[in-house]
């Protein structure tokens, strides 16, 4: 028997994938939280094999709620369900772990699919996401080529903060913050900040930037 949990803060959302998932020979939710803490506590009481992740959830979010979830099971499948098709999540999510992205436009044949070649080792990416992520590859506006000091400037820069909140934040020179803001504008092809802002926050640079991750649970 597969064992799934079913992460999403919108419990409409989590009745309806597990009603889904539930009638899936060998497969069942053994649990289902409505937010990463939650899924943490959840998680250990429970031998899962896989855990269906939304992206934007209140508290620590679909992305650390992985990270954490790895730390500690390492063997556990991720796989992201998300609205998000395209921008920097599908890329982000799937290259530090997760086994699978879905959209939530998934049939349930998609799903059994999925679950079935996730479960025996696999990976799964739907179409569409698969097509954005090779699509991605040939924009030169896309922050995907960004390295990952880049992408924290450019997380920051986009949340307002000064060269020396910058600096301080990341424990560098001002020095060091402005080579990587130059760097920025010749890579994306801007000239101000308000433009590194907009491109941020159409790729979700701004959730994902932050990749610390608390050991404990």
């Amino acid at each position: 028997m597969i064992k799934i949990m079913i992460v999403d803060d919108d419990i409409i959302v989590r009745k309806g994938i597990s009603g889904i998932l539930e009638n899936i020979s060998g497969v069942s939710v053994v649990a289902e939280a409505e937010s990463g803490e939650e899924a943490l506590t959840l998680a250990r009481g429970q031998a899962l094999d896989i855990v269906f992740v939304d992206i934007q959830m209140p508290g620590i979010g679909g992305y650390e709620t992985m990270q954490r979830l790895l730390h500690h099971y390492p063997k556990l499948k991720i796989v992201v369900l998300s609205v998000f098709s395209s921008g920097l999540y599908p890329r982000r999510f799937l290259s530090s772990g997760a086994s699978g992205y879905l959209t939530k436009g998934a049939s349930s044949d998609e799903l059994e699919k999925a679950i079935k070649k996730i479960h025996a080792g696999g990976i799964y990416i739907t179409q569409q996401v698969a097509q954005d992520i090779i699509m991605s590859d040939f924009d030169e506006d896309s922050p995907n080529k960004l390295n990952k000091r880049e992408l924290q400037v450019l997380h920051l820069i986009a949340s307002g903060c000064s060269n020396d909140e910058m600096a301080d934040n990341l424990k560098v020179s001002k020095k060091t913050i402005s080579r990587h803001r130059q760097m920025l504008f010749t890579k994306l092809d801007v000239t101000n900040d308000v433009q590194l802002a907009r491109i941020a926050i159409s790729n979700g640079v701004c959730e994902l930037a932050s990749t610390a991750v608390d050991k404990t649970i």
